[in-house]
């Protein structure tokens, strides 16, 4: 999925990935609001379309 690709991106771009990757999966990975996670993806990762 889009979501799983961005974290793995971020993973590998954040240099404390143990650290930053806990928080911000927890926010990408949110079923509740999937537009949410997708905007904040786009945002930091920049997904291409």
């Amino acid at each position: 999925m889009m979501g799983r690709g961005a974290v793995t991106q971020k993973e590998s771009r954040t240099p404390a990935r143990g650290m930053r990757l806990e928080p911000v999966s927890k926010m990408l990975w949110r079923p509740e609001a999937p537009i949410s996670s997708y905007e904040y993806s786009t945002e930091t990762v920049k997904v291409p379309s």
